[in-house]
């Protein structure tokens, strides 16, 4: 039984407890005084029991009290928050607002995928620090990941090649991306998107292609996102202003000829030609299996504004070790003891009774 998990619990011992204190004070006879006295002391004594050795209650070895990275190890990460982008573009400077925004989308993440005891706090004016006690080397590339994507998901027309025709409207982005073709159409750049086995599902390289620089919705767009039961597949869901975007754009493109890019944190994950007027729900297709897409799912519910860059990693050993805590545990006893025993010689039957007090006292 944890305390912290039944607060009503701690509330009702605490009113208890007053309660029988203003009863003891107001009774006037000595044995019923003694009696109250007796229970709200014993109450008080199994409340803090309960506080301090929940497994004895559970039947298990957990304990509630974890300790901090310096007394248990762990790995730290200190990551730089990088200037935003605009839906035309255009850079926005890190404010205080983005920095916080950052701390609070990390620690969802990490709180999301078991690691809620990482500490997320600022350092600087555009960093944060971020430890993460008891996670050992083994973890770092997930969490890597974790922290490095943006989920900045991003919608784009693609550039179709007249002189390709329906055939091959990417004829213009290889010879570009072959360096034979130097003029790239204004306003478009080079994406790269993958080329997955039909069979397997899994990607097998990479093809070139124009998007618009300019994105018709972003990731603040989105309202939901989904695993399916394809392990390839996603689900998304965006908001009435992004609907509307979407919805506004594919009334002007030509249905079965013209493309609309999904793009994720930089990477182009399809481009599906537009066979009718799009709105607020689509699906994303061609990931690479279940477990791209639950990472994909839980950044886009927590997208972030700023991209964030890893500066550096580390791990953290126990500063302090288990024999510097079982030292101090024994000076700390051993001091009571030494208290406890001139209390009892120097008072003697009343000393019991301190005792009893400061036991409760040191409990509480």
């Amino acid at each position: 039984m944890d305390l912290q998990d039944y607060p009503m619990l701690v509330a009702f011992a605490g009113i208890a407890i007053v309660g029988l204190i203003f009863w003891y004070v107001a009774s006037e006879h000595e044995r019923r005084k003694k009696v109250i006295g007796t229970i709200a002391i014993a109450l008080v004594a199994i409340v803090c029991i309960i506080a301090i050795f929940p497994n004895l209650f559970v039947g298990n070895f957990k304990s509630s009290l974890k300790g901090g990275i310096d007394l248990v190890g762990g790995t730290s990460f200190t990551v730089s928050i990088q200037p935003g982008k605009s839906l035309s573009g255009e850079p926005l400077p890190v404010t205080k607002e983005d920095v916080e925004l950052a701390r609070i989308t990390l620690k969802e993440r990490l709180d999301g995928s078991g690691l809620a005891d990482s500490l997320v706090q600022p350092l600087g004016e555009s960093q944060l620090l971020i430890e993460m006690p008891g996670v050992g080397p083994q973890r770092r590339d997930e969490i890597r990941n974790i922290i490095e994507e943006t989920a900045r998901l991003e919608l784009k027309k693609v550039y179709n090649d007249p002189r390709g025709g329906r055939e091959d409207p990417d004829r213009l982005a290889r010879l570009i991306d072959a360096g034979i073709e130097k003029d790239t159409p204004v306003g478009f750049e080079i994406y790269h998107r993958p080329i997955v086995d039909d069979n397997t599902g899994k990607k097998i390289g990479e093809s070139p292609i124009l998007l618009s620089r300019r994105s018709i919705t972003g990731g603040d767009s989105v309202e939901n996102a989904n695993t399916t039961m394809r392990p390839d597949m996603i689900l998304v869901r965006l908001n009435d202003k992004g609907g509307e975007r979407v919805r506004n754009a594919t009334k002007r493109m030509q249905k079965n000829y013209d493309r609309m890019a999904v793009v994720l944190d930089g990477r182009c994950l399809i481009a599906p030609t537009v066979q009718a007027n799009l709105s607020k729900e689509f699906s994303i297709t061609g990931l690479d299996g279940r477990k791209e897409s639950e990472r994909i799912v839980k950044a886009l519910k927590n997208p972030l504004r700023n991209p964030l860059i890893i500066e550096s990693s580390k791990n953290v050993t126990a500063r302090y070790g288990s024999e510097v805590v079982r030292q101090g545990i024994t000076a700390a006893v051993a001091g009571l003891l030494l208290t406890l025993l001139f209390v009892l010689l120097y008072y003697r039957f009343a000393g019991i009774v301190a005792l009893l007090g400061l036991t409760i006292n040191i409990l509480i």
